[in-house]
């Protein structure tokens, strides 16, 4: 393998990710971000300012902080901006990313329009019809979603309370090497994993099991999309360690943001990782959304500079206790009311508790009628299992425990619990029936 300084990143891509080249006009958005303010503008298609119909925008937030956006901020708020961010916010962000995970090198970062834009985009430049994709069992199904239409060879790993296993991953890697003959590209270039408060497996990767992973990755010469919203969410003292922060052979592409931290609906996400790679991702973007939201990121802009490093880690500190608590109450519940009925891991990070449910071969049922008329909405299991010959197994459930009201849970795990064994008794009669109807 060529050294990280003389590395061809193109070899990853796809033909479509090769191909992408920078948008002359989203190009000149980052020299009119930084051009002096006597320059005389003829050259984009930017609206004039005496046109907007703001005079100010206020906010104010529940710890009492509140600020204005008027005046120069406020254009700014509701104009064009370059496509990789809107640079004072672009610096606050790529600093947070600094002192949380450390990445070992000069990483580059770009705001993405929430995690979903940042992981659909890598997908978009790297898969391809038939090559391997390496991804966890079960895995985001969004991200599922995502993959389907460029039909990879989806090769699951099975998890373990701690995330996917080393040992499976190598001999799924190796497996591939073999069947290659050693040609690149009909190995696997990607290795796609929520590593911490797993969506939907709730796991979180140890650090010792992160180190062996991303060596595979560096024996087997994989990129590792690292699809990471739930990095906050740790309910455990020590804060968690990301593949960014060992990434010394610069194959980490990092998605994570402020979505499930405080403010989803802004669409406010980070990509970060090799710059021609991260470059490739803004290629897409100048041409599809342009940017993210102005007025999403002039708030935050306007909120982290209030607020400072400390009162960031502060909010931080804010969701982890909250979160960790209704995680206890959900935890306590299941054990109440589902004990005997599923099969589950408690969650290290995260809002999501899988379940294997006990007798139960095939839970669509159990989950669109019978949970749903008695209003719990839970998800079929069968969402988050990448396809495979036979179809992925049905008889897992995630429940989320991202915005039920605390005192609810211990009323829906109840009902849970109760169509269940309703579902348990349906099925038992019903294979009962196909047996005699079969000795009959």
């Amino acid at each position: 393998m060529s050294s990280t300084g003389e590395r061809d990143y193109d070899k990853y891509l796809n033909d479509l990710g090769r191909r992408r080249k920078p948008a002359l006009l989203r190009t000149l958005d980052d020299k009119y971000a930084v051009a002096p303010p006597d320059t005389m503008k003829m050259a984009g298609g930017y609206c004039s300012p005496n046109i907007f119909p703001f005079k100010n925008i206020s906010v104010e937030l529940k710890d009492g902080t509140s600020f204005s956006i008027e005046g120069d901020d406020l254009t700014e708020a509701v104009q064009y901006q370059p496509t990789g961010g809107f640079p004072p916010l672009r610096k606050q962000l790529k600093e947070i990313i600094d002192h949380f995970n450390k990445p070992p090198y000069d990483a580059e970062t770009i705001i993405v329009s929430g995690h979903q834009d940042g992981i659909c985009k890598v997908f978009e430049m790297m898969l391809e019809r038939g090559r391997p994709l390496f991804l966890a069992d079960p895995s985001y199904a969004s991200g599922i979603d995502m993959m389907r239409p460029y039909v990879p060879d989806y090769r699951p790993i099975a998890e373990d309370a701690d995330g996917i296993i080393p040992e499976l991953l190598h001999k799924e890697l190796e497996k591939v090497r073999i069947a290659s003959g050693g040609d690149y590209n009909k190995m696997g270039n990607l290795l796609y994993l929520v590593p911490h408060g797993s969506n939907p497996a709730g796991t979180s990767i140890p650090e010792e099991r992160l180190k062996k992973i991303y060596k595979l990755a560096c024996d087997y010469d994989l990129i590792i999309l690292e699809d990471d919203p739930y990095f906050f969410h740790y309910y455990t003292e020590e804060r968690p360690v990301s593949f960014l922060t060992m990434d010394t052979d610069q194959r980490v592409i990092r998605v994570a943001g402020l979505t499930k931290l405080m403010t989803p609906g802004f669409r406010i996400a980070m990509a970060t990782g090799p710059k021609p790679l991260i470059q490739k991702i803004e290629y897409h973007m100048q041409i599809t959304v342009g940017h993210v939201s102005s007025i999403s990121q002039m708030i935050v802009h306007k909120m982290l500079n209030a607020w400072g490093m400390q009162g960031f880690i502060k909010q931080v500190e804010i969701v982890r206790s909250y979160y960790r608590s209704v995680c206890e109450i959900a935890v306590n519940a299941a054990k109440k009311h589902l004990t005997g009925l599923v099969k589950f891991h408690v969650p290290k990070a995260g809002m999501f508790i899988w379940m294997e449910v006990v007798g139960v071969d095939d839970v669509t049922e159990l989950v669109m009628t019978r949970a749903a008329a008695r209003g719990v909405m839970v998800v079929p299991g069968s969402a988050f299992m990448a396809p495979r010959p036979g179809g992925p197994p049905a008889n897992c459930i995630r429940v989320s425990f991202g915005t039920i009201d605390p005192n609810k849970i211990d009323k829906a795990f109840k009902i849970l619990a109760e169509v269940i064994r309703e579902e348990v008794k349906h099925q038992k009669t019903f294979k009962n029936s196909k047996t005699n109807g079969i000795a009959a």
